[in-house]
């Protein structure tokens, strides 16, 4: 047995944490079948020696008896800026016993507001921000400025030092409002990007922290800080605003060195630091950044510079006690990857690309007559002519960025502050590109990948791998909904995706985070805004528009918390936001109660149903249904004719998170709770079937989303579900088999069918290439998931929408979860089911999914009529493998007959399913199928 996959709070090994309790978890590994922890220790230690000689002087858990992987470091004082070194000892039931292989360590941050004391943030001299004023309409911002008046130069922030004492350890604290990169002589200090990402600057800052010990030496240093306007100031969003926070921007540093003769020093942002405009003449997300080599500063952050001209900056007071540690794995870049090929358009223009679209940068190398201004336009997708086509509308995204050529006439564009989602580059100037030095850079919050899917369809597989890329192109610093237009935390977007995601990313802590951001956005009436962080323009915008929430987009603070608690097993993820949930129901329930203006007299008992019939405010309904996305001449529109779904969507969600409600109650053993949300559950139910549904039993809106709704949220009328199910299909037959489903329904379809018994049709949805589609994208050429179904239209036309989203991945949580069958039986897969549905268009799928105990794994194949099913079981938890078309007496183990299988627990017959429990381990299963799947 082995103890490995040692994580505080979900973090190998992380820096500059400010977590009070942390939690601790582990993984064992064993070459025995169905071992499971008996007990384990845990002890905590400032020194590594003390680990490796089993002392634990800060904790000692002593021996707990426990089959949990997770132990809750409470009641301990830790210190600021200190290592924690933890390791864990483990028993099985095998009668084992084994520590892990190494001590696995934390590091705190500055966990108090005093431990800022002596830094500041620090103004360089500057213009302020042009704060925008928004004029729209259709998704575009009516205002035109020169880049000169809406732009605003980065800056440079300087200060030299002597050590005159060997370092032992050196670490540097640094944030900005605005975005910063930190340099310590002449190098630049991590490999972080765009920190301190995006967030609400104004309630949650987060600090970066480094170990820049190697860096320092004896004698004179520099330190330099480069910053930018960012989310802070900068042009962001929709509404191409600015000034969300402040006009001008600022740096905080904190130097904490310590010398071999344990003395030490601090270096803080004060009067002391000087300023110099940088080279990046501006350096806007959206926009794109202008960077001129004639401007550059050469040694600018190393010592013995000699700064003339250099301006004092200005201390401010304030803006440190919404500071935070990272606590997430932090944004960098993920994947390097060469360019495709350099193409000639039609029109003579030199276009890049790199053959998979992204979230990121490009690095490109060129040479060419000094002062040569050469432009690089980003964009996803070349329009059906083979020409650059800047397929994001709105005002100042220009996905444009310049590199004006020095003395030396060479450069390397690469991108400092901003990224783009892009496949293609078109590069305009008279320079020569050195093909050798071209490739992409990848970003994302650097997350591991959780789960990986194949199967013998070979569209298929490129569609998970079109998911694979979607989450880690829009999973940066926040959940957002693409990489191009808006950027943002769209809760609705969050709460379609959770599972999904889940299945591909491991991201614990970065749900964790976002949640306490959203707790902190969520106003004082209980709603819960449409983004998060919410930005001012968004929130103002909306606030004139009567648009500052919508049911199934504030639902977002109850159902990613709930599956986050589904996929990890922290109960504590319901702790920490159920105030957040119940200050929402308020608000939804405020809502229901009101009635449309016009709605007349009401007798008494529809008066008594409507109060529980959210039929008012805005609402986006079934967002994005293809049908409702064309023309009456069959053209693409990206805003619907009309709002699907509108008033029949929010009452389903308010009965879901009802009934979640009642469900997290029960867990945080809130009985009075459990009780009141069940009767609240059940009187939306019975509004719902007066209301929303004829006197057939039927929902009076007669689209596919409306059936599903019914059927997924359990709100169709007594006996009526067999008939909603068979009109569901009837709806998809009269559109030629193709689902008509929007942002929030399809996310259910697919399961809806499976679980009602209709398999096949699930599957017809997935090999569909007709659109609306996943394979009609796929033979479209996407390399992305699409935000519109037909973002490229049958004859090549090109739409104005993200070619990297990912509401429409959604697929993917079915194919983790029913093609390849893993899904948890139990919160934090303590409990595991593998149950694959099959179809006889694939002979084979293959899943691992690595889960808070280890990697799940599901691997099927059917050749000549024999089926083989492979699994493995992680340690500490138990199984059910559900064997389609299985009988008994014919199915091997490992070779051995089934019932005498080391490690099957039981066998059970379920209809045409063979249920076998089993402990962990490696399973190979092989038999007869007992009939080929059919139609």
């Amino acid at each position: 047995m082995k103890v490995e996959g040692l994580r505080c709070e979900a973090l190998c090994n992380p820096i500059g944490v400010d977590f009070r309790a942390p939690r601790l978890t582990w993984r064992m590994q064993s070459g025995r079948r169905h071992t499971m922890q008996t007990a384990y220790r845990v002890i905590v230690s400032t020194q590594e020696a003390s680990i490796a000689a089993r002392q634990g002087d800060v904790f000692d858990s002593g021996r707990v008896e426990s089959a949990r992987n997770v132990c809750d470091v409470a009641g301990v004082a830790f210190a600021s800026a200190t290592r924690y070194f933890w390791s864990v000892c483990v028993w099985d039931n095998h009668g084992e016993q084994a520590w892990a292989d190494s001590a696995a360590w934390w590091e705190t941050g500055l966990l108090r507001l005093e431990d800022w004391d002596g830094a500041y943030f620090i103004e360089p001299p500057q213009r302020a921000q042009f704060a925008t004023q928004q004029m729209v309409k259709d998704f575009r911002v009516y205002e035109e400025l020169p880049d000169t008046e809406r732009c605003v130069p980065c800056q440079l922030m300087r200060r030299e030092f002597l050590l005159q004492k060997p370092v032992k350890k050196a670490r540097a604290y640094a944030t900005a409002h605005g975005l910063y990169r930190l340099e310590i002589n002449g190098q630049r200090v991590g490999d972080l990007e765009l920190t301190p990402e995006p967030t609400c600057y104004d309630k949650y800052l987060q600090y970066q922290t480094y170990d820049v010990t190697g860096m320092l030496q004896e004698g004179p240093n520099a330190v330099g800080l480069h910053i930018a306007p960012g989310w802070w100031s900068g042009i962001i969003g929709l509404y191409s605003a600015s000034c969300q926070y402040g006009d001008k921007i600022s740096a905080l540093l904190k130097l904490v060195i310590t010398f071999t003769d344990g003395t030490s020093m601090e270096i803080c942002s004060d009067g002391s630091f000087v300023s110099a405009q940088s080279p990046y003449c501006y350096a806007e997300i959206y926009m794109g950044e202008k960077y001129d080599a004639n401007l550059d500063q050469p040694g600018w952050s190393s010592p013995g510079f000699h700064a003339a001209g250099w301006k004092e900056v200005t201390c401010l007071p304030g803006g440190k006690d919404v500071l935070r540690g990272q606590n997430a794995e932090p944004i960098r870049v993920r994947e390097t990857y060469p360019h495709k090929c350099v193409l000639k358009t039609p029109k003579g223009d030199t276009i890049i690309d790199f053959g998979q679209v992204t979230s990121g940068k490009a690095h490109i190398a060129f040479s060419g007559v000094p002062g040569t201004a050469v432009t690089f336009h980003y964009t996803q997708q070349l329009n059906e002519h083979g020409e650059y086509s800047l397929n994001i509308t709105g005002n100042y995204n220009q996905a444009t960025d310049t590199f004006v050529l020095g003395p030396e006439g060479k450069g390397i564009h690469e991108p400092l502050f901003v990224y783009h989602g892009f496949r293609y580059v078109m590069v305009r100037g008279d320079v020569q590109l050195d093909e050798e030095n071209i490739w992409a850079l990848s970003i994302s919050s650097n997350v591991a990948q959780a789960g990986t899917f194949r199967c013998s369809d070979a569209r298929v597989n490129r569609l998970q791998e079109n998911i694979r890329w979607s989450f880690f192109g829009n999973f940066i610093g926040i959940p957002t909904d693409n990489p191009d237009r808006e950027r943002a935390g769209w809760t609705g977007d969050a709460q379609m995706v959770v599972e999904t995601a889940c299945y591909n990313l491991g991201i614990e802590a970065f749900w964790r985070r976002w949640l306490a951001m959203m707790r902190l956005e969520q106003r004082a009436d209980g709603k819960i805004p449409f983004i998060v962080p919410n930005w001012r323009s968004y929130d103002e915008s909306d606030e004139r528009r009567g648009k500052n929430t919508a049911a199934g987009w504030g639902d977002a603070c109850i159902i990613v918390p709930w599956m986050h608690y589904q996929r990890y097993g922290d109960v504590r993820i319901l702790e920490e936001n159920y105030a957040m949930m119940e200050k929402w129901m308020e608000y939804a329930a405020g809502q229901a109660a009101l009635n449309p203006p016009d709605i007349g007299e009401l007798a008494p008992e529809r008066a008594e149903h409507l109060k529980y019939i959210w039929n008012t405010g805005w609402q986006y309904g079934d967002w994005l249904t293809p049908s409702d996305c064309t023309d009456e001449n069959g053209n693409f529109r990206y805003l619907p004719r009309k709002w699907p779904l509108k008033y029949f969507t929010p009452s389903c969600f308010y009965v879901y998170s009802a009934d979640l409600m009642a469900k997290i109650a029960g867990l945080l053993h809130k009985p009075e709770d459990v009780q009141r949300y069940r009767q609240l559950a059940q009187k939306i139910r019975e509004a719902c079937h007066a209301e929303l549904f004829d006197e057939n039993g039927m929902p009076k809106e007669d689209r596919q989303g409306a059936q599903v709704f019914a059927l997924f949220f359990h709100i169709a009328p007594e006996g009526c579900e067999e008939k909603i199910l068979n009109h569901l299909l009837e709806l998809m037959r009269e559109n030629g088999g193709r689902m008509d489903t929007g942002f929030s329904s399809t996310q259910y379809l697919p399961d809806v069918l499976t679980s009602h018994g209709h398999v096949r049709q699930a599957y017809d949805c997935l090999f569909n290439t007709q659109p609306p589609s996943w394979l009609y994208e796929v033979e479209r050429g996407a390399t992305g998931i699409w935000e519109g179904w037909q973002a490229v239209m049958p004859d090549g036309s090109v739409n104005p929408v993200s070619f990297l989203q990912c509401a429409n991945g959604v697929i993917g949580n079915w194919l983790f979860s029913t093609v390849a069958g893993i899904r948890p039986d139990a919160p934090g897969f303590s409990a595991i089911r593998i149950c694959p549905e099959l179809d006889e268009r694939l002979s084979s799928a293959q899943a691992s999914y690595d889960c808070v105990h280890g990697r799940i794994e599901s691997a099927w194949q059917i050749e000549d009529g024999m089926m083989t099913l492979r699994a493995t079981i992680p340690a500490n938890t138990t199984a059910v493998v559900s064997l389609p078309e299985a009988a008994g007496e014919t199915v091997t183990e490992s070779g051995a007959p089934l019932q005498s299988a080391q490690g099957v627990l039981s066998v059970q017959a379920m209809g045409e399913r063979l249920e076998v429990r089993v402990g962990s381990g490696d399973y190979r299963f092989v038999y007869p199928l007992a009939a080929q799947a059919k139609a």
